[in-house]
């Protein structure tokens, strides 16, 4: 496997260049296969004669097609509810889509336009219902949203936090039948669409029990060492020194402890006399250990985590350093956990369920409310504080929520997609101040931005929206957080 894809670099300077370019190259590639499979498309029709820049540009192409393909969507959503078609504008005209995906090519673009066919399907089938008699076709769609959100969610895991609120509503408005239906065609889908991602798991689980199991045997004089592993991909193409014979394995051994996020070496397979290590499961690594551009997450985890020695002090840390220190000492006293890893385990875990408190309750508003402009700002409010309490909120995430801000009740959202834009300043910083404080601060390059800059970009939204929502004393009691 390693010699064919060795091959398929070096086929061409382009294929070479791009993987060079690649960041993170340890780690496998996150995304789901839906998106793998537009990737494919462009890779497919990109001649091997092509450029690096040709490549880019027929890839943004494919992505710039569902782009397009949302626009078309919402301009029919909003067609159906007789609303001004022209507030298509808001995401046709937005800034930050047309940067994040006709120019920097993100595969958001897949999902939110399967998502978005999704919501389309959802309210043609249970806010604007055919004729008596044509419940099947109601069914129909029904069937079809669950498809829709199937493969949104295999293009890229987000729309999965959107599940309750599809069949919530499906349950009181067309009942337990249509309900069943639904979650098995959104189930069935999405598990299809990711199993290439979660099977790894279960195989190296069971060859590592096995492996285990055969060393015990061996060691107690029962039955002879029998390799159950085959050899890596990283040895299996290797040749010696002298280019002929393959390089030999070692019998593996019982693995020793493993840090946080850390995967047992490959059974037998060394180079070199050094063990080799499979590469870390990316979304294991990303749900652990990402963060970038987050405000409310990084106080949170700020106020738990106790300073760190050759690091600036944080400001906006105000719970005392010894309660910080003696929480994290006692929490991994009792959990097993690094100390190094408490507090962002800690918070992910408090703001997910808190996410996932509101997220019912909003499936719940929306599944009694009898006005679709109502249910799709529940959805958008689903989306947009799922990414606002995340620990990575990369501008183009906020793509997720925009199609649905022609629904929302607050301008003040239409902030963010703005202010997002301050996020690129980071990489400014990190050139410009990259040893010496920025501005007088004792903050340098990257730190100054997460840790003052990120306020100057959410804070101002933050402040209009509370404004809005509190302030002037003019929401509805159902309108939880704008």
């Amino acid at each position: 496997d390693l010699a064919r894809l060795v091959n398929l670099r070096d086929r061409s300077p382009r294929v070479a260049t791009i993987v060079s370019r690649l960041h993170y190259g340890e780690l496998a590639s996150i995304y789901p296969p839906v998106s793998l499979a537009v990737f494919s498309l462009a890779a497919a029709t990109t001649p091997d004669s092509a450029t690096v820049e040709t490549a880019i540009v027929i890839l943004k192409g494919w992505i710039l097609l569902f782009d397009i393909g949302i626009i078309l969507l919402l301009a029919d959503l909003l067609r159906n509810l007789r609303l001004p078609v022209g507030w298509t504008v808001i995401y046709a005209w937005c800034p930050l889509v047309i940067k994040e995906f006709a120019n920097s090519g993100h595969l958001d673009a897949i999902a939110v336009f399967f998502m978005m066919w999704a919501a389309s399907l959802f309210v043609k089938a249970v806010f604007l219902k055919p004729a008596s008699g044509e419940s099947s076709r109601t069914t129909r769609r029904v069937i079809l949203s669950g498809l829709a959100l199937g493969l949104a969610i295999g293009a890229k895991l987000f729309p999965v936090v959107l599940v309750p609120l599809f069949l919530v509503s499906i349950l009181r408005k067309c009942g337990i039948a249509d309900a069943a239906k639904f979650l098995a065609m959104v189930s069935s889908i999405s598990l299809l669409a990711i199993w290439p991602l979660i099977a790894p798991r279960f195989i190296h689980d069971e060859q590592e029990t096995r492996s285990v199991d055969q060393i015990t045997e061996n060691s107690t004089g029962n039955e002879a060492y029998s390799p159950v592993f085959p050899p890596s991909p990283e040895s299996a193409g290797a040749l010696n020194s002298d280019g002929n014979s393959p390089l030999s394995l070692d019998p593996p051994s019982i693995p020793t402890p493993l840090a946080f996020g850390e995967l047992p070496p490959i059974p037998g397979a060394e180079v070199a006399g050094q063990e080799l290590q499979p590469p870390p499961r990316s979304l294991k690594v990303f749900l652990s250990q990402w963060k970038m551009n987050d405000l409310i997450f990084m106080f949170v985890e700020s106020n738990l985590s106790p300073d760190r020695e050759g690091h600036p002090r944080i400001w906006f840390a105000i719970v005392p350093t010894e309660w910080r220190k003696s929480f994290v000492q006692n929490a991994s006293r009792m959990t097993g956990i690094p100390i190094e890893n408490v507090a962002f385990l800690t918070t992910r875990v408090s703001l997910s369920v808190m996410f996932i408190g509101l997220a019912f309750w909003w499936s719940w508003r929306a599944a009694g409310t009898d006005d679709a402009s109502e249910w799709l700002r529940y959805l958008f409010l689903t989306l947009a504080w799922f990414w606002i309490l995340s620990p990575t909120l990369n501008p183009w995430y906020w793509t997720w929520a925009i199609p649905f801000l022609a629904f929302t009740r607050s301008r003040s959202w239409l902030l963010v997609s703005g202010l997002l834009f301050l996020y690129y300043l980071r990489f400014w910083f990190a050139d410009h101040w990259e040893i010496n404080g920025v501005w007088g601060t004792h903050y340098a390059g990257e730190d100054f931005f997460h840790y003052v800059f990120v306020w100057l970009e959410h804070m101002p939204w933050m402040l209009a929206l509370g404004w809005e929502t509190f302030g002037r004393k003019r929401m509805n009691q159902d309108s939880v957080w704008a």
